[in-house]
């Protein structure tokens, strides 16, 4: 099997931004557009198939387990990289780009649900104002006697003074 580090010209243990800067000038250097020769384009097609396993992860470290070299570029890691190493010890966890999709599905969700939970907080608020207002109207115009506005002032201001203890307990959660 090929030395994809030899190929790049590369220590076992590199970094991704290393293997990708060195790939960026050899695939410019050997690009078939700048030479026509088939030694360059059969060298072009081998960077090409070193960057492929080099530069995703998952394949770097199958790569590097299969010809011994995981020892040398775990040791010299930084923490992070060796966290991925780490997390991927008993093979590929499919799973973690469907819940990274569905991570940030659930904040848009939340962002429009919060934006119909404040539409449905000021509606119902303005009904219970109206009800206050509509309550004050009758009592004004027909009297304690001959109008139900004593009730509905009661409920009104029951209505909203609920409302809004309900909104910040719900917002200190938050």
């Amino acid at each position: 099997m090929k030395n994809y580090y030899d190929i790049l010209g590369l220590k076992k243990n590199s970094t991704q931004q290393e293997i990708k800067k060195a790939y960026r000038v050899l695939a410019f250097k050997f690009h078939p557009d700048k030479n026509s020769s088939a030694i360059e384009s059969e060298k072009f097609k081998q960077i090409n198939e070193a960057y492929s396993v080099l530069g995703d992860e998952y394949k770097r470290r199958n790569y590097d387990l299969n010809y011994g070299y995981i020892s040398d570029s775990l040791n010299n890691k930084k923490p992070r990289d060796q966290a991925y190493y780490n997390k991927y010890q008993r093979g590929r966890n499919t799973t973690h780009k469907k819940q990274n999709f569905q991570a940030q599905k659930k904040v848009s969700h939340r962002k429009e649900f919060k934006k119909l939970e404040y539409f449905m907080f000021y509606v119902l608020l303005s009904f219970g104002v109206l009800g206050f207002i509509n309550s004050c109207k009758d009592l004004y115009y027909f009297g304690v006697e001959k109008s139900n506005g004593i009730n509905g002032l009661f409920f009104s201001i029951t209505f909203s003074v609920l409302l809004v203890l309900v909104w910040r307990v719900k917002k200190d959660e938050e």
